[in-house]
């Protein structure tokens, strides 16, 4: 599949995940839709900004590493699109249920940014194998 394709279809999509978000938050009531709204809100929110992290990192990173290859600079961006997407959704969650202090927001961000170090080294290390 080329990156064009990837591109497209990515847009596309998180396009039609922000339009379900915006239809679940606008046509629903969260005290009377039952867990079939939340879990759309949270979902359609989750693929949403997974989508549109993904396409923002890409273009940053072609704007300012351009000697890179296209493909790897998708497969970071992914990466870190899904960690952004996961803490910005994990911390809603512990929000609306009343679980969210600061402290966890922080240890929460830690554990993000610990695993994505870890996830670059092994991709590093696994490229060197080769």
């Amino acid at each position: 599949m080329s990156l064009r394709a990837i591109l497209w279809g990515l847009g596309i999509s998180s396009t039609l995940c922000w339009i379900a978000w915006a239809l679940t938050v606008s046509g629903t009531n969260p005290s009377q839709g039952g867990q079939a709204a939340i879990l759309s809100f949270y979902l359609s929110l989750f693929a949403g900004l997974f989508g549109t992290a993904t396409l923002l990192g890409y273009l940053a990173r072609r704007l300012f590493v351009g000697n890179e290859l296209k493909y790897i600079l998708i497969r970071t961006s992914f990466r870190q699109g899904f960690l952004f997407a996961a803490l910005v959704t994990v911390l809603l969650l512990l929000q609306s249920l009343r679980l969210l202090s600061w402290w966890d927001a922080w240890l929460l961000a830690v554990v993000v940014v610990l695993l994505e170090l870890y996830l670059k080294s092994y991709g590093k290390a696994s490229a060197q194998r080769l």
